[in-house]
């Protein structure tokens, strides 16, 4: 039995971005066909409607508008999409906060098939409706900080509010994450990835195990080199590199 090939869609203002996709696509990846090709979002819209593509490499930023003003004009999204950008840093932090995956030009073929790889894997065959409103919401808010994270587990998609993480700490190659309301979940994103995701949301680092909201901080204790005391009764060791930059979190909420 031969395996359907992945539908995909490019919408690209650029046109030598859209050269190398087509290229990297049609000479490396075959499990993979080209459906067609728009270079507006007025042109894409109507390009998914009519081939209803697996998956769609969408440039953010073109002429006629935004790859985040396409996604909006879909009431029911049936669809994934990769991101091609070289836009600001916020827009990425939203992207990964969402569970889409995006691809930073130049482009590079590494890069390209992981975002194909990310696609075919479970862990990504999520809602698609949830997960591009809660992108667009991350997007228009005017904070850099989002204001939800879709969080992967094994039995569900948890959509959470920063200000409900308690702390997150490492397990091996996972993230456990505590919950106000105690509940805990453990996923497979890296403490560092949460770091950059949470970042101005009064997440401090205190240790290369433990990621806090100081917002459920109780005391800070200064026996054993210094420990905090959470709200949750947990204590936790600060580790002295990291003392001074906690520290000054603390001083300045």
């Amino acid at each position: 039995m031969i395996d359907e090939k992945i539908g995909v869609v490019i919408i690209e203002d650029e046109a030598i971005s859209y050269e190398i996709i087509k290229r990297m696509i049609q000479n490396n990846i075959s499990e993979v066909e080209i459906l067609g090709h728009a270079a507006s979002c007025k042109e894409g819209i109507k390009l998914i409607k009519e081939v209803k593509p697996d998956l769609v490499f969408l440039d953010i930023q073109m002429e006629d508008g935004t790859g985040f003003t396409l996604l909006e004009a879909f009431e029911n999204i049936d669809f994934q999409v990769v991101f091609v950008t070289s836009y600001n840093q916020y827009a990425i932090n939203a992207i990964k906060c969402s569970a889409l995956d995006y691809i930073l030009k130049p482009i590079a073929l590494p890069d390209l098939k992981a975002a194909i790889r990310k696609y075919q894997s479970l862990e990504y065959k999520i809602n698609n409706k949830i997960q591009h409103s809660t992108l667009i919401q991350n997007i228009k808010s005017e904070k850099k900080v989002p204001k939800k994270i879709i969080i992967p587990s094994e039995e569900e998609y948890l959509l959470v509010s920063p200000n409900d993480i308690v702390r997150l700490y490492a397990e091996g190659h996972h993230t456990i994450i505590v919950l106000a309301d105690e509940k805990k979940m453990k996923v497979t994103k890296s403490l560092k990835e949460f770091e950059q995701l949470l970042e101005g949301a009064n997440f401090a680092r205190i240790h290369n195990t433990h990621l806090i909201n100081v917002n459920f901080v109780k005391s800070y204790l200064k026996n054993n080199g210094g420990e905090v005391l959470m709200e949750d009764g947990v204590v936790l060791p600060v580790s002295r590199r990291r003392k001074a930059v906690f520290m000054n979190i603390l001083t300045n909420m």
